[in-house]
């Protein structure tokens, strides 16, 4: 079950394809995973519905510093996993598609990619990027609403039940919560979809 909420990112990347990279949308150094979510939704396209947003390294003001030296090249700050109905305009009575999507937002940078056999080739990476779409009709069941807990009120709450101060944490969210941790540590927080605090 844990595995299942934390893997479903990932499952549409296997043989994914990567669209043009946008800049990212805020503050770099500053920047709010859940603030940003209807840029995110805007990019990924007007249609799309979020399943899961995930944000890494958040610090206690609620924010990730994708510039920070310990986010190792290349890795994602937040990541958004949604879906978006396909239009197959059949007729009446015929069932709805969907398709999945991920969006990632990272420190902008040149990525290397496998382009197939042997070959590489290296683009320039802005910072959000829009990958793959994969049959996602399993999912359409898992939709939430944009996120309404803000990572900085998550980050107070657990510090009022003894999280520490000037780490930086995991923060997960869909329809079961969000889930709060802090890697290497015992601190582990669930939270409900109205931001209160199940566990702890």
């Amino acid at each position: 079950m844990v595995l299942e909420r934390w893997a479903f990112p990932l499952i549409g990347m296997i043989g994914a394809t990567s669209c043009a990279s946008v800049p990212v949308p805020g503050d770099v150094r500053r920047f709010d995973p859940f603030s940003a979510f209807p840029l995110v939704a805007a990019f990924a396209g007007g249609s799309a519905r979020l399943i899961r947003a995930g944000a890494h390294y958040v610090r206690e003001d609620g924010t990730v510093d994708l510039e920070a030296s310990y986010i190792p090249e290349g890795e994602h700050g937040a990541y958004y996993s949604l879906v978006r109905p396909v239009s197959a305009n059949g007729p009446i009575g015929a069932a709805a598609h969907f398709q999945g999507v991920a969006v990632w937002v990272r420190r902008p940078g040149f990525r290397t990619e496998r382009s197939g056999g042997p070959f590489q080739s290296v683009t320039w990476d802005r910072g959000m990027t829009l990958e793959g779409t994969w049959p996602a009709d399993d999912y359409a069941k898992d939709v939430v609403p944009a996120p309404t807990c803000s990572l900085l009120n998550l980050w107070s709450m657990a510090k009022q039940h003894g999280a520490s101060g000037g780490a930086v944490a995991v923060i997960v969210y869909d329809r079961a919560g969000y889930d709060f941790k802090i890697a290497g540590t015992s601190f582990h927080y669930v939270f409900d979809t109205e931001c209160h605090l199940k566990n702890g």
